[in-house]
């Protein structure tokens, strides 16, 4: 079944026009909201077969998408107990592996602050 034919359209104008080959989709909530994110990654899957479709979640909630055939990789945020500049280190080292992958497309499903430090470090 086909969720639609359309390319995808951002704030009614804006079309992304260019070859999508790597996407992330973000969901750092809770389990439910975990759960929640599988028909959001089948249909960025239908919309960008070719692509690879990677999740970036919390720490033991992967586990809830690794049969799901439409996605590629597993990225989870881990929580660890240290001091602040370890942890903020570590945060870092995060992120600059996450940039690596030179994502195309980032779906951010909670657009909180979290997210959106991640691409500007």
């Amino acid at each position: 079944m086909k969720l639609f034919n359309h390319p995808l359209i951002i704030r009614d104008r804006q079309r992304i026009t260019k070859n999508i080959h790597n996407i992330l989709v973000i969901q750092l909530g809770d389990i439910g909201d975990v759960v929640w994110v599988t028909p959001t990654l089948w249909a960025v899957k239908e919309a960008y077969p070719h692509a690879k479709v990677s999740v970036l979640v919390r720490e033991d909630r992967g586990t809830l998408l690794e049969t799901d055939p439409s996605v590629h990789r597993i990225f989870a945020v881990k929580r660890r107990e240290k001091g602040f500049l370890k942890k903020a280190a570590e945060q870092i080292r995060f992120v600059k592996t996450l940039q690596r992958e030179r994502f195309d497309l980032v779906f951010d499903l909670r657009a909180d602050d979290r997210g959106a430090i991640m691409w500007h470090i």
